[in-house]
């Protein structure tokens, strides 16, 4: 999920900061509703990310999916500091390049969430369940229509049948 973050370029975005944002209440599991089609998530269903607190004051992800291709579960390991305000994250995989997670709306009990990458090229709905309602997918395509991506490009991440870890 957050790997693509670190490499292409796009015509850069910023979300507004968002200084009543919880990283408390962001952690756990999230499922991937929908995303931008990027090389790292291609051929994945069951997509999810887990976010832990860790005692140094980090966010620890967990990001894991289902290659239909290889028939194997994948799953990446990185951490997220806090950047300019709570709700911009700085994720690293590997090498101390940071990449940008930006979580541009969560909803107020912390079950829905669009999540952009910093440009055009990066987005994901997220979700604590693994469906949503179509009126909150047409609320999320709407935000991010707003913040100028093409909403005809998401891939919706099926999460139903997928097969067992």
């Amino acid at each position: 999920l957050l790997m693509s973050l670190l490499f292409g370029s796009c015509q850069r975005i910023m979300v507004a900061p968002n200084y009543s944002f919880e990283k408390e209440k962001y952690v756990g599991l999230w499922y991937e509703i929908a995303r931008l089609d990027h090389r790292f998530e291609r051929n994945m269903i069951g997509v999810t990310a887990e976010y832990t607190l860790q005692s140094n004051g980090r966010i620890g992800v967990v990001n894991r999916g289902y290659n239909t291709k290889t028939k194997q579960w994948d799953e990446v390991h990185a951490y997220a500091k806090v950047g300019k305000a709570p709700n911009l994250l700085k994720v690293y995989f590997f090498w101390g390049i940071p990449g940008s997670y930006q979580v541009a709306y969560v909803n107020q009990d912390y079950t829905l969430a669009l999540v952009s990458g910093g440009d055009l090229g990066h987005l994901w709905f997220l979700a604590r369940k693994p469906q949503i309602s179509q009126e909150n997918k047409f609320m999320l395509e709407e935000m991010a229509k707003t913040l100028g991506y093409d909403t005809r490009k998401l891939i919706y991440v099926e999460q139903m049948n997928v097969p067992k870890r």
